[in-house]
């Protein structure tokens, strides 16, 4: 399921080796429509994606989309965001 945030980058992080097949990198929007406080949304940069992010920085506004994800681990659930594509604006 894809979702789209708008909002301003707050950090991005340096990119981190898993392993051989699998390094990520995370980025953090702050969003503040549909709220009275600011939302602070991590969503992960998967290899091949990583490259997207060069060219941006802190501060900037974007449309970023995501994809969610949801898995089970040990009886215990969680959820991800991992960056489908980035735009300025």
């Amino acid at each position: 399921m894809n979702i789209e945030l708008k909002g301003t980058i707050k950090l991005i992080s340096e990119p981190e080796i898993i392993t051989e097949k699998l390094t990520k990198n995370q980025i953090v929007i702050q969003i503040e429509e549909d709220t009275q406080y600011p939302q602070d949304i991590l969503v992960e940069a998967i290899n091949k994606k990583i490259g997207e992010l060069e060219g941006y920085l802190p501060n900037d506004y974007v449309t970023l989309t995501a994809n969610l994800r949801g898995r089970e681990n040990k009886g215990k659930h969680y959820i991800s965001l991992s960056m489908v594509s980035i735009r300025k604006g």
